[in-house]
């Protein structure tokens, strides 16, 4: 008979934008960290705590290629430590193991994936940050992304290379994914901290908006230039026509005054 799996269900919170900013501010003001680095912290924790209970914290794991080319996941040590997992090989695809992260490899395509998890949330809140200001700015914006960006890249790979680090030098599987979430919180953490302090973040979007502001009063200024350029171009073809047709009616009354001579009319 065919294994069968529970259903999953996944339960999804719509909160406010005005609410939900001031929870992530709320958040970050008192501990340094903002909804999706506490989310993917609980994430984490509870993908932990599945490997805790199924292989224990001592437990270690590899990863095996089969002669078809199958992911295996291989557990060391005696399978009555296991009582939920008594095989000793099973398909990475399989939901049983699909808990764990093990090798050097998976650490790091893990934390890939947290990665632009992170920055697609983050996304999203700029943008209703961003439209929450007395004027939208696309430079603010930028900014506000690249910050984020970057500090949930910084973060998931500093969690990534300590777990790196421990699966190479032999530390059981649990403990190394252990490691790499407690780091990866912690340095999150340490970078909202250092940006708070030195306020880099504040700085360089004031920067980007003088700069956004400065190319805009140049675009306006060349704009009202184009269109004086215009305005001169248009009053110089209304002279050049004015003056071609004073030219031929000049020249009209001329002819009509040789047509005079020529007939012998006498011109008093």
């Amino acid at each position: 008979m065919a294994e069968t799996h529970p259903l999953q269900v996944h339960e999804i919170w719509v909160w406010a934008a005005e609410e939900f900013l001031k929870i992530n501010e709320f958040l970050k003001s008192h501990l340094d960290a903002d909804v999706v680095a506490l989310a993917q912290l609980i994430a984490s924790g509870s993908k932990a705590a599945r490997q805790i209970r199924l292989l224990g914290i001592m437990g270690s794991a590899y990863i095996k290629i089969s002669k078809t080319g199958k992911k295996l996941i291989v557990f060391k040590g005696y399978a009555g430590l296991r009582p939920n997992l008594q095989g000793t090989a099973y398909a990475a695809s399989n939901p049983k193991v699909a808990a764990f992260v093990v090798g050097t490899k998976d650490i790091v395509e893990d934390a890939a994936k947290a990665t632009k998890i992170a920055i697609i949330a983050f996304v999203a809140i700029d943008i209703i940050q961003e439209f929450q200001e007395d004027s939208f700015s696309l430079a603010s914006l930028g900014v506000r992304i690249l910050s984020d960006a970057l500090q949930a890249a910084g973060a998931a790979y500093a969690g990534a290379a300590a777990g790196v680090f421990l699966t190479v030098v032999g530390a059981p599987t649990v403990v190394a994914f252990v490691v790499v979430v407690v780091v990866a919180f912690v340095a999150g953490v340490a970078l909202v901290e250092l940006d708070k302090k030195f306020k880099l973040t504040e700085m360089a979007r004031a920067r980007m908006m003088a700069y956004e502001r400065g190319l805009k009063e140049d675009l306006l200024a060349g704009q009202r230039r184009a269109e004086e350029i215009e305005q001169a171009i248009q009053q110089g073809k209304r002279i050049a026509e004015d003056a071609i047709e004073i030219y031929f009616v000049i020249n009209r009354i001329w002819r009509t005054i040789d047509e005079y001579i020529n007939q012998g009319f006498i011109i008093r």
